[in-house]
């Protein structure tokens, strides 16, 4: 794949904060882009790229913490339109077996902390 790369800088740049006109920010020159990325606190893309390449080797070291049980559990569960999830006894006694603990805030009223499940 080809890219093209202008090196034209004379443009109106609606990313930065401070336009100066309604089209956007005006950038006469490379400086002046490269003043305006400082006080944005943006990085240039070849940066960038270096720093996700780390980001990405650091999480191929650090595999998932959790057991294969637990994260099979998580991709079981499932919510409803009004974002409410409801557990099956199945998936409250893996919870358990898990190791999966639940405790109520302290606020609530006392006949919501008896029932439910305890780990």
């Amino acid at each position: 794949m080809v890219g093209i790369i202008v090196k034209r800088y004379e443009h109106y740049n609606r990313s930065f904060k401070k336009w100066d006109s309604p089209k956007g920010r005006y950038i006469s020159s490379r400086a002046e882009y490269e003043k305006a990325m400082k006080e944005e606190g943006l990085i240039p893309l070849e940066q960038a790229k270096v720093i996700a390449e780390k980001v990405q080797q650091e999480g191929r070291e650090y595999p998932n913490k959790l057991s294969p049980k637990a994260m099979s559990l998580l991709r079981s569960v499932h919510k409803d339109k009004k974002g409410r999830i409801k557990l099956s006894d199945r998936q409250v006694d893996a919870l358990k077996e898990v190791g999966a603990k639940v405790e109520m805030p302290d606020w609530l009223p006392k006949h919501y902390k008896e029932g439910g499940f305890s780990g």
